[in-house]
């Protein structure tokens, strides 16, 4: 509504930088939580979370792992 042609900030920096694997991830203190769907409201999570999604994101964190 507010005219952006994003739905959150992870998707317009992913633009910016012309990335095309990313994903949010949450960082406190020692926990770090990597989420499979982002920027979606709560009734499509269901039918987002697939093995592949889930498998992707995996990979995408193993490969930029930095401990």
């Amino acid at each position: 509504m507010a005219g952006f042609a994003w739905p959150g900030h992870t998707e317009m920096l992913a633009e910016i930088s012309r990335t095309k694997q990313y994903a949010m991830m949450l960082v406190g203190g020692p926990l770090r939580v990597i989420l499979v769907t982002i920027h979606t409201t709560l009734k499509n999570v269901p039918e987002l979370i697939t093995r592949q999604r889930i498998l992707r994101v995996i990979r995408l964190a193993k490969k930029h792992a930095t401990c």
